[in-house]
């Protein structure tokens, strides 16, 4: 198309109206974002990556807790394929806000390499890493087929997310690197029985520092369709004051 792309300024930096944050008051509640990365009639998918980071930094200086980025595979309009690699960028890109997965799907995963990009983070950006994990399979069967996962049930979801405590821990049978990292924090997105797993495994209690407590932060992830998430993107490279975005946060995260 011949949209602009924010993901190109000179090969340096992204051209994007986002990428001048405000200073502004504290938001008087406690809220978070699920950026899905969409790819919108705007921008590319790299230009949605970029704008995935600026918004971060847009969110920081507005004053969110969290921004948390999801896992789908060859889904069209959307470019998050990697919840760690995009977190890295945006935890390098920024300094307060939490940076997180909503979430890594542990069927595509051994719990091991998901406890040691997470654990890596944690040694990177210190306090500020959440790991999201659920249990979705691909959407379609040849997408499946290319991940090499097809069934994939509740007991499995169990053992993974046990398994991953036990690693981030410095519990498990092995050793996930880097050692003695303080563990981040372990949210489980789900609904019917994967709610029924977070409950037997873990606590429901926000701001426990045991790693191996197992939060159900999500009952529903709630999806932006590319016209509301471009309405959004615009509204926020625009806003002044924090009245300005009143109706326009649609997801929340646990605070």
């Amino acid at each position: 198309g011949h949209g602009r792309n924010l993901g190109e300024r000179e090969r340096i930096e992204p051209r994007s109206a986002l990428s001048r944050p405000h200073r502004l008051k504290p938001l008087p509640a406690a809220l978070s974002i699920l950026d899905l990365v969409r790819v919108t009639e705007d921008t590319d998918a790299r230009g949605a990556l970029y704008n995935a980071r600026d918004v971060a930094r847009h969110a920081e200086a507005l004053g969110y807790r969290r921004i948390w980025v999801a896992e789908h595979h060859a889904v069209p309009g959307i470019a998050s394929g990697s919840p760690p690699l995009l977190m890295a960028a945006i935890a390098a890109r920024t300094e307060r806000i939490r940076v997180g997965s909503g979430g890594v799907m542990l069927p595509n995963h051994r719990p091991i390499v998901v406890a040691e990009q997470a654990k890596m983070l944690a040694a990177l950006h210190p306090g500020r890493v959440d790991l999201g994990v659920g249990r979705s399979l691909g959407f379609t069967a040849p997408v499946r087929d290319a991940l090499g996962v097809h069934d994939y049930g509740p007991d499995d979801f169990a053992g993974d997310v046990s398994a991953l405590a036990d690693l981030l821990a410095d519990a498990g049978p092995v050793t996930a690197m880097p050692k003695g990292v303080p563990a981040p924090p372990l949210f489980v997105l789900a609904t019917g029985s994967g709610l029924a797993v977070a409950a037997r495994l873990g606590r429901f209690t926000p701001g426990s520092d045991d790693p191996r407590t197992v939060l159900s932060s999500l009952k529903h992830a709630y999806h932006f369709d590319a016209n509301l998430y471009a309405a959004f993107l615009r509204r926020i490279s625009q806003a002044r004051g924090v009245e300005r975005l009143e109706g326009r946060v649609t997801t929340a995260l646990h605070p």
